[in-house]
């Protein structure tokens, strides 16, 4: 098969994913692309067939032998995880589409990963000190909203203001998957929102957040504008570390899991499709473990007496 076909099949494969829901952030069908493109690149180079289990098994290992950009060392097991994880759903819908007999994903599996490291996320004091900075209501009200609700950059810029609800302080984000969920904020984060709906179009079908000004129209606020935005109220209240919004993101986990809040109820909040995974925001530090182990152990309030009558 010329590489042009196998380019083409992976092109209307990425189109599937988009129009059945399964990726609806255009980021992460570009990151589907890169990958795939280095699976085109090593068929081509090594004259195989892209249809067969063996060439799968064969790009796997070839993934072992080193970055292709010249680079020193090895790529690293996350990275080498995530193009595995793409050719393996690739060579699912190969099947599914007919194209091939065979579970050309059965044959290889993804590596196993290391033990992550704790989650780097911000201070409850550096997220005042950056709501402190802030002097626009869309800023306070974006920074305050991401504190309470621990949402996804995507969910938050996607929001309209017919996913808002003030009078029972939640909102409706859809998150990965195209699955919607229903987020939850304070008093503070509904007068905030509140004073800075004045300040914008609100009708049921506008944006929520909104850019600067293009001569007299505004544009909706994106991605690149929000961090912008963050890493100007980051520098000026002079936080330390992680500032921008997935670290929020990260905060939400970490804070929610030392107010005791139970994990199958935090993976809900936070949109997760897997406990595993909120168990990774929710990490807890030897402090954190401390405190709970003093808190819960049945001997550590004993009285003496009691003690000593059961020796």
């Amino acid at each position: 098969m010329q590489q042009e076909k196998l380019q083409e099949l992976i092109e209307t494969h990425l189109l599937h994913l988009s129009v059945n829901g399964d990726v609806e952030s255009k980021q992460t069908i570009d990151w589907h692309r890169r990958r795939l493109r280095r699976f085109v690149r090593f068929v081509g180079r090594n004259d195989l067939d892209p249809l067969k289990a063996d060439t799968f098994v064969l790009y796997a290992s070839s993934l072992r032998q080193g970055r292709q950009d010249g680079r020193p060392g090895n790529i690293s097991v996350y990275t080498r995880r995530g193009y595995i994880q793409v050719l393996r759903q690739f060579g699912r819908w190969l099947r599914k589409q007919g194209h091939t007999q065979d579970d050309l994903y059965e044959s290889i599996k993804p590596p196993k990963l290391p033990r992550r490291p704790k989650p780097k996320f911000i201070t409850m004091e550096g997220m005042a000190k950056m709501i402190a900075a802030t002097e626009k209501p869309r800023d306070r009200a974006i920074l305050l909203f991401l504190r309470d609700t621990g949402c996804r950059t995507s969910e938050v810029l996607g929001l309209k203001w017919c996913d808002l609800d003030l009078d029972n302080q939640s909102a409706l984000v859809t998150g990965k998957g195209n699955k919607a969920r229903t987020v939850f904020f304070t008093q503070e984060t509904h007068d905030a929102l509140h004073d800075y709906r004045e300040t914008v179009p609100n009708a049921w079908t506008d944006w929520m957040w909104w850019g600067q000004k293009n001569g007299q129209k505004m544009r909706p606020l994106r991605y690149k504008g929000l961090r912008s935005m963050m890493l100007r109220l980051a520098e000026k209240a002079e936080v330390v570390g992680r500032w921008n919004a997935h670290a929020w993101r990260h905060a939400y986990g970490r804070y929610m899991t030392r107010s005791r809040c139970p994990t199958r109820v935090l993976q809900d909040l936070m949109g997760h499709a897997s406990i595993e995974v909120t168990m990774i925001y929710s990490y807890l530090d030897d402090c954190d473990l401390r405190e709970a182990y003093f808190e819960y152990n049945p001997y550590e309030e004993e009285d003496e007496e009691v003690a000593h009558a059961a020796v």
